[in-house]
């Protein structure tokens, strides 16, 4: 039989407490009953209803026939118990069954509404903690290559004749500087977001903004900056040097 059931400490006050048979028997006869309504052989056996007899009672206790006789009636003088006897066995009836059964029942529903709550309460706490952790193995993973929210917003849109806008993000901006160290490419794009938003008939397409972009670029560098340009030339990286060279061999063969 599942289940359990809790056993007050004021037992210990109780008159039958000193006698161990009748606190043995009495126990066993609160484990035994129904905890709910129910039929057997027949029978109805209702909630807190035991269907027994004193042989089967001393076989299940090992207490002899006699003392189950003599605790059954010292039981029934004080009130525990009730026996209605039937044609095959006995029924017995712990008379404060109801009552603290419950009593019970009301405790497990208060404990688990409780745990319920406090479950939809600490469930913020969990995921914030959650979060934490996240973030944390995000900062520990060097190889991690999930952009950051600020490295994948654009920095300037230019629009484009399908009148979608074409993002450039700081990356783009680093390597157009690095190629064009004379030429400040933020605000040259800016200009450029500014002719196509004005010229409609003349905005590029997706493919051809980035061609469109380069050579902006090449000419504002080989134009009004070349006195800046031959300064800072000489300041060029090897690796600079051979990225501007790349491009402007690509500029030539477009």
């Amino acid at each position: 039989m599942p289940g359990w059931l809790k056993m007050y400490r004021k037992i210990t006050e109780w008159e039958w407490y000193t006698d161990s048979q009748t606190v043995h028997l009495f126990i066993h006869i609160i484990i035994k009953a129904s905890f709910e309504d129910s039929k057997w052989r027949g029978q109805n056996i209702k909630r807190g209803q035991l269907f027994t007899g004193r042989k089967l009672l001393s076989q299940q206790t090992g207490i002899s026939e006699q003392s189950i006789r003599t605790i059954l009636n010292r039981l029934k003088s004080t009130e525990e118990i009730t026996i209605e006897s039937t044609s095959k066995n006995s029924i017995i009836t712990v008379c404060n069954y109801e009552r603290y059964q419950a009593e019970y029942q009301q405790t497990n529903q208060q404990i688990n509404q409780q745990t319920n709550q406090q479950s939809t309460s600490d469930q913020p706490a969990t995921n914030h903690i959650k979060e934490i952790k996240k973030l944390k193995k995000e900062k520990k993973d060097p190889f991690c290559l999930e952009p950051s929210a600020e490295a994948s917003n654009p920095v300037v849109e230019i629009i484009l004749n399908s009148k979608k806008l074409y993002p450039l993000l700081q990356k783009d901006i680093d390597d157009w500087q690095d190629l064009f160290p004379a030429v400040d490419v933020l605000c040259e794009l800016r200009k450029m977001a500014a002719w196509s938003e004005a010229n409609t008939a003349k905005r590029k397409t997706d493919k051809g903004i980035r061609r469109f972009i380069v050579s902006w670029l090449s000419k504002e560098q080989d134009s009004g900056h070349r006195p800046l340009l031959q300064s800072v030339q000489t300041a060029l990286t090897p690796n600079q040097q051979k990225m501007e060279d790349q491009w402007i061999e690509a500029l030539r063969r477009t």
